[in-house]
Formats: C-alpha cells, sequence, structure tokens
C-alpha cells in the first residue's frame, strides 16, 4: 500500500486519537499516515506492520519525522497474524490492493 499512502491533510485533522497511547499501523505502507498520526499526538506511541518490502520506506520515514523514539516496525503478514498488545489498530484497505486466494 505504499503507493496509496497519501491522505488528504483535512481528514488527517479529523481524526482524534488524544486519549490513546498506541497505535498499531497494519499493512502502512512506507508510513506516511502513520508518520503524521504520531506526530499529532505526542503522547501516542507506534507500531508500523507490514511486508517485508515496505520497511525500509517506513523506516526511513519514521527516521525523517524524528520519531524513531516511539515507534517500532515489525515485518509480519495480516492475513497471517498481527501484533499482540496494540492499543488502537489502523487499516486503510484500499480496493484492489491486496489478493488472497
Amino acid at each position: 500500500m505504499a503507493s496509496r499512502s497519501a491522505l488528504p491533510k483535512r481528514c488527517l485533522r479529523r481524526i482524534r486519537l488524544f486519549h490513546r497511547h498506541k497505535l498499531v499501523d497494519i499493512g502502512g505502507g512506507h508510513g506516511r499516515i502513520f508518520t503524521e498520526i504520531l506526530k499529532r499526538n505526542p503522547q501516542m506511541h507506534g507500531i508500523l506492520f507490514n511486508l517485508p518490502h515496505a520497511l525500509e520506506g517506513a523506516r526511513k520515514a519514521i527516521a525523517q519525522a524524528e520519531l524513531a523514539d516511539r515507534c517500532e516496525v515489525i515485518s509480519g503478514d495480516f492475513f497471517v497474524s498481527v501484533p499482540a498488545g496494540g492499543g488502537t489498530c489502523m487499516l486503510f484497505f484500499a480496493q484492489g490492493e491486496a489478493t488472497h486466494s
């Protein structure tokens, strides 16, 4: 989903997570939405969970946003399992992006 991870800023302003302390972004691509949400919610820590091919871009985006101390990047397949211990899970599912047989 790395190619479709741009979300209009007006939508990000409407996401309210003031009382949340952990966000798990499942299939988070390169982390653009994830990092924007964490920047807007300084109390929050996060886990970005995605397939191995997207992780380098995610680590780069997290480092550029200066959020490495609040983020963990985990490799995996959400069709198999997702990380345990997360508070709020986020999954943006773009039609046609995922196929599962």
